[in-house]
């Protein structure tokens, strides 16, 4: 995978970076989301699809709109009650933590932080075989990755790797919905 992600960065550019983070999140949010909906928490399930929304809107951001974002995810329930999580909700905390390490990279995008946001996403993945142990969500994770950056290397478009995105993710809350 790391080589993947260094082939972005040489031959790609920080806006594809940007974007590969952006369907990392969109991949994984519905796990918080739908925790939260379950937990009467509607006002969090709102900051984190406001927070995916912000990774996509496309060209220049600045960084205190990102840091506010960041910290409103920070006080929301599945990162501030870490330690104490149980159930579905810290299945959620995986997601918060993929959607938090893709805001890292608008505010530095550094190879660092997007192979952390890589990271973030095969591990809330790998935590998922917890809930549905038959199967293989962080091998799935780690296959579109790799399409995403292939696919922005070839010109892609980002509404395209989008579209992608939530089909997968769809895909993965059916799943963990029909089993939990």
């Amino acid at each position: 995978m790391q080589m993947m992600l260094d082939r972005l960065f040489v031959e790609g550019s920080s806006v594809r970076a940007t974007v590969f983070v952006a369907a990392c999140a969109e991949r994984a949010i519905n796990i918080a989301s739908w925790a939260a909906a379950l937990d009467g928490r509607p006002g969090d399930a709102e900051i984190y699809v406001e927070a995916l929304e912000f990774l996509w809107r496309p060209g220049a951001v600045d960084s205190q709109d990102v840091w506010v974002r960041m910290a409103r995810l920070e006080e929301a329930h599945e990162m501030a009650m870490a330690d104490e999580l149980t159930g579905l909700p810290l299945y959620g905390l995986g997601s918060v933590l993929v959607l938090h390490s893709g805001l890292v990279v608008l505010a530095e995008p550094t190879p660092a932080n997007v192979e952390d946001c890589s990271m973030a996403a095969r591990n809330a993945a790998f935590h998922l075989e917890g809930l549905v142990p038959d199967q293989q969500f962080l091998s799935g994770e780690e296959r579109s990755q790799n399409e995403d950056i292939e696919s922005l290397l070839g010109g892609v478009s980002a509404d395209e790797l989008r579209n992608r995105a939530r089909a997968a993710g769809r895909d993965r809350l059916s799943l963990i919905r029909s089993r939990v």
